[in-house]
């Protein structure tokens, strides 16, 4: 430490002739995300002109030559395209070609869970057609455990990870660089790996972790403890994730940047005061990053932060001082090089986007603030707010008490966390911290349920109108704040930026309100029919298919409906149903067809009303009618009968939606809809004059 004090640092500030990664990572950025969102070449010329927009801003001041950056940004945006290009060309297409074939593979296990049907999800990786892939392969629940680093070799069908309406589960698993799944196999030969494996060792000792955990704290602070800790959110409930999230405090329960932070931040200050190096903190402080990344759920977001703790690690041993920006540049380099679908995660924006608020939004626009907590939450405010476009456009929704509840809240669960990640490195010998852990997840998870039940604890938009505007705002703030404009200037231009988004979710809402709106949810030979009519919603389970709710579920998220007032549910599923929706989520339950219950049961917090035949209910101005697998609704003048395709009787009303597989026949109708190959998933609107308009959900 005495003699890197002798040298002066030389600082990776952006500095006149110094912006050619920033430069170069906007450009490189602007056009992956370009390509991924299919626009050509009006969406590049949209991402050079922004590009060329920023560089002109951050280099007005520096008085550097433009040629040099303008070169840069050119050979970003150039770069980005033809990786992109050759990545789709020679691995994503390739991998998706072998959509239904059979073949025969030998892969070495990689990673195993449980899934929901008590069978197995065990990761392999394997080559397919000449690339090295990774393939998730489900097995049965009478399949053996495998264990890390086991050979297998498979008879597999393959099958393509197709988008569907419940999640984004093809643009998650293709930011991983995975295409491909395996639900049928035949194994035709095991080897145990009976040598020493890190991956396998690890595995064991965070299930030897997570068990000592479950057993010692109640369920509820367990699973909370566990999130934290290792990104296992499987005991969480969808209420209490709910709650986190709308509270502005989700990014606890998934293994994140900030955990990194936490667990490198206690590390590098006992390693100061042990007196260490600047090169031993790196070098111990890397391991560590690696034993993090592979003890934890790792995700994009545990890897951005680990580029970036590197950088920051290194500027002491380099003698020079890091740069947020030009750190944040390099790790999105990194994150994007290898797997450029990426660029589509949400996690992936969300990451980038938070530390763009708190390592450089925030200390500018707050600058000349004293130090306080008015300070901290001003500067919390700034994180919210930048990571409020990427909420919006990729989930639809975001929380509005992010910073109070981050500075009132968060301290308990950080306090929690501190306990856990001692009680992950003393490898389980603190247990007796545990209690006092559960306590304060406990703590946790009331104040956030409490912040999540206010009115105004989050706004949800669904125009489309919305986030195109988000979209257009989201530049214009960025070219203010690289010309840097003053601090008040900008947060008028964001709150403005505010008052127009909600005015026109306020009309979207009210125009919704004035429409008959009629979805038909599921996949294939799932459907569920969900009718809104003004304040109204009705849901009419129509397959009795188990994932029937989660369609349930994200439609109501999407169309900000909290509470609907009919579930006409199946027996079949009424315990899927019950999971997926807390009590108060619905005001009446019907099941058609009698049932034995105990007397006084509850399901979804309401006792259930039993019955056989036609089932009519009321809708505002619609009246619904359901019969089995069949339902018809009656507004504005216009009957919409919702079949199953394989029903040979014809329909004769004004709009026939069909659902399932099977040769429907040709239906007498103004407007006749079949079930598209991804899935039922579709909107039909009626309007008060009668008019009739269908848009698929995606």
């Amino acid at each position: 430490m005495k003699d890197t004090a002798k040298i002066p640092f030389r600082t990776a500030v952006s500095t006149p002739g110094t912006h050619g990664v920033e430069c170069f990572t906007l450009a490189w950025t602007a056009g992956l995300l370009s390509a991924f969102l299919g626009k050509g070449a009006l969406a590049a010329a949209a991402a050079a002109a922004l590009a060329v927009l920023a560089v002109r801003a951050l280099l007005r001041r520096s008085g550097a030559r433009f040629g040099r950056e303008l070169c840069a940004a050119a050979a970003g945006l150039a770069l980005s395209v033809t990786v992109w290009q050759l990545y789709d060309r020679q691995i994503r297409q390739p991998m998706c070609a072998l959509d239904g074939q059979t073949v025969t593979l030998t892969g070495t296990v990689t990673e195993t869970a449980m899934t929901a049907g008590d069978g197995y999800r065990v990761m392999l990786r394997t080559r397919l057609d000449g690339h090295r892939a990774e393939i998730e392969w489900f097995t049965g629940r009478d399949s053996r455990p495998y264990a890390i680093g086991d050979t297998v070799t498979l008879r597999a069908e393959l099958t393509r990870i197709a988008a569907d309406y419940r999640n984004r589960t093809a643009v998650s698993e293709a930011a991983a660089g995975r295409y491909l799944r395996i639900y049928n196999a035949e194994l035709l030969d095991f080897r145990e790996d009976t040598g020493f494996s890190l991956s396998r060792e690890t595995a064991r000792y965070r299930s030897y972790l997570t068990e000592r955990i479950c057993v010692t704290l109640p369920e509820q602070e367990a699973g909370l403890l566990c999130a934290m800790l290792f990104g296992d959110k499987t005991a969480l409930s969808e209420p209490a994730k709910l709650a986190l999230y709308r509270s502005g405090i989700g990014h606890i329960t998934a293994v994140s940047g900030l955990h990194l932070v936490f667990f490198c931040s206690a590390l590098a200050w006992l390693l100061h005061r042990l007196k260490c190096s600047p090169r031993g903190i790196l070098c111990i402080s890397v391991l560590a990053i690696i034993l993090f990344s592979m003890i934890a759920d790792s995700a994009v977001s545990v890897y951005r932060a680990g580029v970036m703790l590197t950088i920051s690690l290194a500027a002491p041993v380099f003698h020079r001082q890091a740069d947020t920006l030009r750190s944040l540049c390099i790790a999105v380099l990194f994150c994007t090089v290898f797997t450029p679908y990426v660029i589509g995660a949400v996690s992936f924006w969300l990451s980038v986007s938070g530390v763009f608020g708190i390592g450089i939004a925030a200390p500018y626009m707050t600058q000349n603030l004293p130090r306080g907590r008015q300070k901290t939450l001003a500067q919390l405010c700034c994180v919210a707010a930048a990571v409020f476009p990427a909420s919006l456009l990729l989930t639809g929704e975001s929380s509005l008490l992010a910073p109070v509840c981050n500075l009132l809240i968060l301290p308990f669960s950080v306090a929690a966390l501190y306990l856990g990640l001692l009680f992950v490195c003393t490898g389980g010998l603190t247990a007796f911290l545990l209690p006092v852990a559960g306590l304060l997840c406990r703590m946790t998870a009331v104040l956030a349920e409490t912040a999540s039940a206010l009115p105004c604890s989050h706004v949800m938009f669904q125009s489309r109108a919305v986030r195109t505007v988000t979209a257009l705002c989201v530049p214009l703030l960025l070219l203010a704040f690289a010309l840097q404009r003053k601090p008040v200037q900008i947060t008028a231009m964001f709150l403005m930026s505010g008052v127009l988004l909600a005015a026109l979710s306020a009309g979207y809402t009210m125009r919704a309100e004035r429409q008959l709106r009629a979805a038909v949810l599921g996949q294939s030979k799932e459907a569920v029919l969900a009718v809104s009519s003004g304040r109204l919603t009705v849901i009419a389970d129509l397959s009795g298919a188990v994932r029937n709710p989660q369609y349930v579920q994200r439609y109501l998220k999407d169309e900000g409906i909290r509470h609907f007032t009919l579930l006409i549910a199946d027996i079949r599923n009424l315990a899927a149903y019950q999971q997926a929706f807390p009590d108060g989520a619905v005001s009446s339950l019907w099941i058609p067809e009698e049932h034995l219950l105990r007397e006084g049961q509850k399901i979804c917090g309401v006792i259930p009303e039993c019955g056989r035949g036609i089932y009519t209910a009321e809708i505002g101005d619609a009246v619904l009618t359901v019969d089995g697998q069949s339902a018809e609704i009656s507004c504005y003048g216009r009957r919409i009968a919702v079949v199953p395709a394989k029903e040979p009787e014809q329909q004769t009303a004004d709009a026939v939606i069909r659902w399932g597989s099977g040769d429907a026949p040709g239906d007498d109708c103004e407007l006749r809809l079949l079930t598209a190959k991804t899935g039922n998933n579709r909107l039909l609107t009626a309007e008060k004059d009668g008019t009739l308009t269908v848009r698929a959900l995606s």
